[in-house]
Parts: C-alpha cells; structure tokens; sequence
C-alpha cells in the first residue's frame, strides 16, 4: 500500500459493515461497502488473546473463514477497513465474538 496522501481531495470513506457467523471451529466473517467502486483495499484486523494481527486483501476479497483459536488463544474482536487508491482509511468496524 502507498503512504497516505491526506492533502489530495478525496471523499472520505464510509464504513464498511461486517457480519460475523460463528461456527463450531471457525467465525466466518463476511464484509461490504456501499461505495465499492472506491475500495482499493480491504484490511482485515483479528484479535487473538488481546494481540492485533492484520492482513490486505484486494478489493475482490470480502469473506474469510477465521479460527476460533489460534496458538492457544482465543478469537475475540474481528473488525475490518476500506481503503481508497490514495490511502485514505474508512473508519473501522468492529465486532466482539460471543
């Protein structure tokens, strides 16, 4: 990804929505934006035993399968964010897994 490009005029980007379904082994998570056509990238953070990880995705990418535990920690937050082909980021949305 680029650094951010603040000074360029861009609409600012909405928030996306995610939905969580959980499973027995897994939380499928599914996500999605009303400007499409602005998303350049997806960020998709996870929280395993209180420590963050992330990872892109282009913007074909809107669901992955997600562990329930990971090295012995337990999935806890799932939030997820839109990203313009400047860099600007949407606010976050998150979730808490129950």
């Amino acid at each position: 990804m680029i650094p951010r490009t603040p000074w360029l005029n861009a609409n600012p980007m909405l928030k996306p929505t995610l939905l969580l379904t959980a499973e027995k082994d897994f939380v499928f998570a599914k996500w999605q934006h009303k400007q499409v056509d602005q998303v350049y990238h997806w960020i998709l953070y996870c929280n395993y035993g209180g420590e963050w990880s992330y990872e892109i995705f282009d913007p074909s990418v809107t669901a992955k399968q997600l562990a329930k535990s990971k090295n012995g920690k337990k999935l806890q937050y799932v939030a997820v964010k839109a990203v313009d082909r400047l860099s600007n980021e949407s606010p976050y949305m998150a979730e808490k897994i129950k």
